[in-house]
């Protein structure tokens, strides 16, 4: 059996105790925990970006549309309300998404 030593005990070449070794374990939960946060925090605030941005895309799309239908561009409309909901569907299942990660539902 292969027993680990911490680092503090291997330069002074005698075998870990107990306590470094859970002291060591520790650090390490905590360092771990930390990192799962923040990457959850920054997964969240990647999500929004993604909702803020496909929002931004409706505004302009949705003027688009209304320009389109005030010169008679029917084709140009469809296009441009497409767009709208298309947009619209990402931003939703990626709200869901967040609501998902940050354990919220509504």
């Amino acid at each position: 059996m292969i027993k680990t030593r911490s680092l503090a005990s291997l330069a002074a070449g005698r075998a870990p105790n107990s306590f470094c070794l859970a002291a060591e374990q520790l650090e390490h939960t905590r360092i771990a925990s930390r990192v799962q946060e923040d990457i959850l925090v920054t997964r969240a605030a990647l999500l929004r970006d993604f909702v803020f941005e496909a929002l931004a895309s409706v505004e302009n799309d949705a003027a688009a549309a209304r320009l389109c239908l005030k010169h008679d561009d029917d084709s140009g409309a469809r296009y441009h309300l497409k767009r709208v909901v298309e947009s619209i569907k990402a931003a939703a299942l990626t709200f869901r998404e967040l609501e998902t990660l940050i354990g919220r539902s509504g």
